[in-house]
């Protein structure tokens, strides 16, 4: 399982780029909540302001809300 943090062009599907990382689910139930029915995380979550933070730091990077939307997502190997 492969989790990244993609990114699009604000209210678009225009994929730009993404970033690797290397989350377990302990970790993301620090950032997100889970969805009803999704504990592994394996749906797409949206970073809002209320990531914003610590997406930042895991990352490295100033994320920009106003330009880009950005999502963790988990692909399946295989």
């Amino acid at each position: 399982m492969e989790r990244t943090i993609a990114y699009y062009l604000k209210g678009t599907e225009d994929f730009v780029s993404e970033y690797l990382v290397e989350l377990d689910v302990a970790e993301i139930s620090k950032i997100w909540e889970a969805e009803e029915g999704d504990p592994e995380y394996l749906n797409i979550y949206p970073v809002e302001e209320a990531q914003k933070a610590a997406v930042e730091k895991l990352l490295g990077e100033k994320l920009e809300l106003n330009k880009y939307d950005y999502y963790l997502e988990t692909h399946q190997e295989g």
